[in-house]
Formats: structure tokens, C-alpha cells, sequence
């Protein structure tokens, strides 16, 4: 059985997120179960770091990010991942004060929830408990009808300019 080939997208900072995420990839690597990389695995000399990082998301099948201090570049990567119909998990620490309140703004996002977790061995429970290298199959896009009325959750982003496209 091959490993669960996976993307973990977070944002540099602050270093204590970067100290849990970097532990928790190197324990759930070690599981025998799943290959998690993140954007500091990537080898980036004389190119630009997005490149690799959507090449990376491509290649893998279970797209992990997390939410709670909320980036732009990461937000980008989710989105590039949900439209690549790759499996999602989504991990937020609610004792960091403004993280809840800012996913909840996120009013296209909230409807796909995420995974509370507080330091590296409730994000490590959470994985095994949640096995989010399962089913694979299981995407946002796979569960969206575009004849439903959860399509209407898709978002469209009007261009500023007038082109060849509006006419």
C-alpha cells in the first residue's frame, strides 16, 4: 500500500504555528500512513516559490492548510485545491482569539468546517481520529451538484476591467 501523498499549506508566522505544523507533519510521517510536505520542503532556489507550490498540489491527493491566522497566499492554495477537486482538511486553533472570528467572516468558506485543535497532540488525535487520507474520492467538488442550490456557494469574481470576455 503506497503512502498518502499530501500538501500542508500555513502561513511562515508566527513560529509557535510553525513549530506545531512541523512537528505534526514529521509524526504523521512517520505513521506509515501518509507523505506530507509543506512550502519549506520545496527545493526553490532561482524560481518562484508558487510554481512549486501548485506543482505540489497537483501531485498530491489530501491538501491540509490551516486557517488560523488567515493568509492570503494559503487561502489562494485552498482555493487552487478545491478547484483541483483534491481532498480537503482544514485545521484552526481556537485559543488564538481573533482565529474563529476571522474564519467566520469567511462566509464561502464556514460551510466546509474545520478541525479544532489546540497544540500538537489534539492536531496529531484529531488526525488520526478525523483519517482525512481516507476516501480520497470525497472532495468538496465531488459533493456539489451544479443543479442544486449549494452551487449558488460558488463565488465569481467580476474583473474591474471590460474585455473581450464581457462582450
Amino acid at each position: 500500500m503506497s503512502l498518502v501523498r499530501g500538501f500542508f499549506a500555513y502561513p511562515s508566522g508566527p513560529a509557535d504555528l510553525n513549530e506545531t505544523i512541523d512537528s505534526f507533519i514529521s509524526k504523521a510521517n512517520n505513521s506509515g500512513i501518509v507523505n506530507i510536505i509543506s512550502w519549506k520542503n520545496l527545493d526553490i532556489n532561482g524560481t518562484f516559490i508558487i510554481d512549486n507550490i501548485l506543482e505540489e498540489i497537483d501531485k498530491c491527493q489530501l491538501f491540509l492548510c490551516d486557517l488560523t491566522y488567515l493568509n492570503f497566499n494559503v487561502l489562494f492554495e485552498l482555493g487552487y485545491a478545491i478547484a483541483k477537486n483534491k481532498k480537503i482538511w482544514i485545521t484552526l486553533n481556537p485559543d488564538i482569539e481573533s482565529s474563529r472570528r476571522d474564519y467566520d467572516r469567511l462566509k464561502v468558506l464556514t460551510t466546509i468546517g474545520y478541525t479544532s485543535y489546540s497544540n500538537i497532540n489534539t492536531l496529531l488525535e484529531c488526525f488520526y481520529k478525523e483519517q482525512p487520507y481516507l476516501d480520497l474520492e470525497k472532495t468538496i467538488l465531488s459533493q456539489i451538484s451544479l443543479n442544486t442550490p449549494e452551487s449558488s456557494k460558488i463565488v465569481y469574481l467580476k474583473s474591474a476591467l471590460r474585455t473581450q470576455m464581457h462582450h
